[in-house]
């Protein structure tokens, strides 16, 4: 068969759409073959759509430098034009599709965690002397990895460090700091000391430290919006001691027994903290925080 220009020209073009067709359907294939959930996401998310997963949705976006210059507003937890040109700004400053989506995909949702979940919070007290009403500091360090248990620190008004303490604040299964149940946000919360919670063996016996409000980093993004009801506290653990890991929380940290009651004794014999009748979780909060605690990730 001979071919003029003008056929060949033809056949050269419907062999190259049709091989674009073919590796854009292969790819949107496997793109329809990731799934929902993606913690803290669990749906699709396009124009229109309004919630809480919408609202975290934006907060993670503002957080690239290629949204910086959009006019987000994320109180509302609306997806509106503004969002979708935020969104498609995010896809092309990453390099993540030539085509950017203006929905919202599992996997989409993953690059996006990926890039924007860390909040990059640093403690930067050291020795400030805290502002008033806050009498006293809980610090923890955290890693990625929060199977790894690490030191909390408790410091009074003026930065001395008055006790160290073993504390672990890992979520249920591997749900991340944005999703109930799961790891402990890092950031800064003012928090309080409240009388013992009602069931010793899921919270221990001694009195509790509530985080209260979120002030800075992702618990600012999730406390108490999203999420609640966070403690150092300790538990009477089945087959547990001191020398094996403690059991995952539902987003607390949890500590020792022995220094869960020291940390209250040294906060009302020491600091003249007063452990207030304890709320059970309940919002708005009537009392004044007396403390403030800081959760930073390690690098």
């Amino acid at each position: 068969m001979q071919f003029t220009s003008l056929s060949l020209f033809l056949f050269l073009l419907f062999l190259t759409t049709f091989l674009s067709f073919s590796f854009t359907t292969k790819n949107n294939h496997k793109l329809n073959n990731q799934q929902w959930p993606v913690y803290p996401f669990t749906r699709t998310l396009q124009l229109g759509d309004k919630g809480n997963d919408v609202f975290l949705f934006q907060e993670l976006l503002i957080r690239s430098p290629f949204c910086k210059h959009f006019n987000l507003s994320t109180s509302e937890g609306i997806f509106d034009k503004s969002t979708e040109h935020c969104f498609v700004a995010f896809q092309l400053g990453n390099k993540l599709n030539q085509s950017p989506s203006t929905v919202l995909t599992p996997t989409l949702a993953n690059d996006l965690l990926t890039l924007h979940l860390s909040d990059n919070y640093k403690d930067t007290f050291n020795k400030t002397v805290l502002p008033n009403p806050y009498k006293y500091r809980v610090y923890i360090p955290v890693y990625k990895n929060r199977s790894i248990e690490t030191t909390g620190r408790l410091y009074d008004k003026y930065g001395n460090l008055l006790h160290q303490f073993t504390c672990r604040t890992h979520g249920q299964q591997e749900f991340n700091e944005l999703t109930t149940n799961g790891n402990t946000p890092t950031g800064l919360y003012s928090f309080d000391l409240n009388t013992p919670e009602p069931d010793p063996k899921e919270y221990g016996p001694y009195d509790v430290n509530r985080a209260v409000i979120g002030l800075k980093g992702n618990a600012l993004m999730v406390y108490p919006k999203i999420r609640s009801g966070i403690l150092l506290h300790t538990g009477e653990w089945d087959n547990w001691n001191k020398f094996k890991p403690m059991p995952n929380s539902h987003g607390c940290v949890h500590a020792h027994p022995e220094d869960i009651k020291k940390i209250a004794e040294i906060l009302k014999n020491q600091l003249g903290v007063v452990a207030h009748e304890n709320t059970l979780g309940k919002y708005p909060y009537p009392y004044v925080s007396q403390g403030l605690l800081s959760i930073e990730l390690q690098n």
